[in-house]
């Protein structure tokens, strides 16, 4: 009856979000490397993209921590005062992690 009356609409079915799938990196996914594998890559990636780049400002990156996908680092030398350190840290040493290794890391200051 009230189909007959105000006429029937079509059924939109909405896509829910999906989370993105991670990255096939040089050695694989993410889920194929063991621990110990992905906190070597993590230091690897650092080693030779990332502390170049921060040792021509005067400074220096330490890897605290490695939990899952969180990478606790602290900034030294002249980065270590910056007021900038913060926008380092996640535009230049994160976003160069999740490129290059997982896209699910987070880095955190310490």
């Amino acid at each position: 009856m009230l189909d007959a009356q105000w006429g029937r609409e079509e059924t939109v079915l909405v896509q829910l979000p999906t989370m993105p799938e991670p990255r096939e990196t040089e050695g694989g996914s993410e889920g194929d490397l063991s621990p110990y594998q992905f906190s070597k890559k993590v230091e690897v990636i650092i080693e030779e993209y990332v502390r170049p780049m921060i040792k021509q400002d005067g400074g220096d990156i330490e890897i605290v921590d490695i939990k899952k996908q969180l990478v606790y680092v602290q900034l030294t030398g002249a980065c270590s005062g910056c007021v900038n350190s913060s926008a380092t840290l996640k535009m230049m040493v994160e976003q160069t992690l999740k490129n290059r290794v997982d896209e699910r890391i987070r880095v955190i200051a310490v």
